[in-house]
């Protein structure tokens, strides 16, 4: 008997035949493996979630101690340069400018290199 091409081989037999029952027995198989995998990872799944969330706020808490400083000596700095627009004793207004620079010129590198000293770099 030839083999019916209009409807095509299927595995296990010319064409129209049925699959082999091994075939059936193999795929079950390899669902039921794939269903087992799936619950074996699952758990891991959550594990990875949480652990990356706790990064997320390490993460956070770095920067913050890192970038926090920063800022308040900005801060501190425009605080100074409003104080010497304000001012009306040009000596007094000179002081207050060279102050608000040199807390920018100084006190950014001075607190970076603490930190690195404290090893938050």
């Amino acid at each position: 008997m030839l083999p019916s091409f209009s409807r095509g081989f299927r595995l296990g037999g010319l064409g129209g035949a049925a699959p082999l029952p091994q075939t059936e027995v193999l795929r079950s198989e390899a669902q039921q493996a794939r269903k087992s995998l799936r619950l074996a990872y699952e758990p891991l799944g959550e594990h990875e979630k949480r652990r990356e969330a706790s990064l997320t706020r390490g993460h956070v808490a770095d920067a913050l101690r890192l970038y926090l400083p920063l800022l308040l000596i900005g801060a501190a700095a425009g605080l100074i340069h409003l104080l010497a627009r304000r001012a009306r004793d040009p000596r007094r207004r000179r002081l207050y400018d060279i102050a608000w620079i040199l807390l920018l010129l100084a006190g950014a590198p001075v607190w970076l290199f603490v930190a690195a000293a404290l090893r938050w770099i």
